[in-house]
């Protein structure tokens, strides 16, 4: 399982360094072929349903996922590039808590990242951000990428390396008729809508439960390959009142002498 984390800031990070395919495949817990079941592009949300398992097995076989995400621009980017009965491919491995997971989905030129939540058999899930620089892992037809990942698992092909020369941006949307190779760049405007809601789409595998809606901010993702392969977090230092800063300090001048005193009454010091 690749080492993940995450940090209480106020954005995730982008994975910006070259993530070549091999890695993907070998990093994750689980990858599939799941398809458009739903497309709600007013609420925004998707209802994926799983059906291949190409690497281990998924949480759930159902997953809705809200589209709202952290920028209003990059969800339409998402929801213009999907359609009811579209495949998408879904790496998929354990996220920072225990009943989270890390989703990277593909289709069609086009990769962008999800949080899942994990609820009983159950798994829901929010987009985070569109991810433009994993063009680079492969920017071809989802149809060829599920066989690349099917011959690579039965040992008869070797994954390709970084496409060095693949711009980032997304794939074409649904419907235009242009190949997966197309570049769209993603627009510069990706400052996070504050308080955006990540509360998946009602579903009969799903709950609306506000107090148990996937949380909006988690902080950026640390290494799906490895820490080299995302932009370093920014730890925060907590703010705490001046009267806190000194009882603690207060705590810890108490403490040392205490030790000091102890220390000496145990070896026989006056």
């Amino acid at each position: 399982m690749a080492a993940l984390a995450a940090a209480a800031t106020p954005a995730r990070a982008v994975i910006e360094r070259p993530y070549p395919l091999d890695r993907a495949v070998a990093d994750n817990d689980a990858i599939v072929v799941a398809r458009v079941d739903r497309l709600d592009p007013a609420r925004p949300s998707v209802v994926l349903n799983v059906e291949t398992d190409l690497k281990g097995a998924p949480a759930a076989r159902r997953i809705p996922v809200l589209l709202a995400g952290e920028n209003p621009t990059q969800s339409k980017l998402v929801v213009e590039r999907l359609a009811a009965g579209m495949p998408l491919v879904l790496f998929m491995t354990g996220g920072p808590q225990p009943d989270q997971m890390l989703i990277l989905a593909y289709t069609e030129g086009t990769w962008f990242q999800v949080i899942g939540q994990k609820d009983g058999d159950a798994l829901r899930g929010g987009l985070t951000h569109v991810e433009p620089y994993l063009r680079r892992t492969f920017n071809r037809s989802t149809q060829q990428l599920v066989q690349l990942i099917t011959d690579i698992q039965a040992g008869k092909a070797q994954a390709p390396p970084i496409d060095r020369a693949a711009q980032p941006g997304v794939g074409p949307p649904a419907g235009a008729g242009e190949p997966a190779t197309k570049l769209y760049p993603v627009p510069t405007d990706t400052a996070a809508a504050p308080g955006t809601p990540t509360t998946p789409p009602p579903d009969s595998t799903a709950t609306t439960d506000q107090s148990r809606a996937l949380p909006p901010r988690m902080g950026p993702v640390v290494g799906w390959a490895s820490p080299t392969n995302v932009a370093p977090a920014r730890w925060a230092v907590p703010t705490l009142h001046p009267w806190a800063w000194a009882a603690a300090a207060a705590f810890v001048v108490i403490a040392i002498a205490f030790t000091a005193v102890a220390f000496k009454r145990r070896n026989g010091s006056p």
